[in-house]
């Protein structure tokens, strides 16, 4: 399951959170960005330029198939993802790895 919201302080008080069912598809990803109310942060709000979604956009298809090529990661939080007008760089992630069963 891949979950995208803005994170901190948003997730948690306003719970603008979507998730979605890995493999993701670019349309899963897009419509993942879309449906956050606080999409218009991203888009650019009272003369703030915009984000670049399409770096986020990749940020959650790279997730997607980096969970599904290793298996042995459980899950991964990458918070903050800082975007950029152009880009966006992961300032800090977390991945647990599951320890298998004998």
């Amino acid at each position: 399951v891949v979950m995208f919201g803005l994170g901190g302080i948003y997730a948690e008080v306003f719970r603008d959170v979507t998730f979605r069912l890995a493999p993701l598809s670019r349309a899963d990803a897009e419509e993942m960005v879309a449906e956050v109310r606080s999409v218009g942060l991203l888009r650019g709000a009272r003369g703030q330029a915009a984000s670049d979604i399409d770096a986020v956009v990749e940020a959650l298809l790279a997730l997607s198939e980096l969970m599904l090529a290793c298996p042995e990661v459980s899950e991964i939080d990458v918070n903050p993802l800082v975007v950029f007008e152009r880009g966006a760089v992961a300032v800090d992630s977390r991945a647990v790895i599951a320890v298998p069963v004998t």
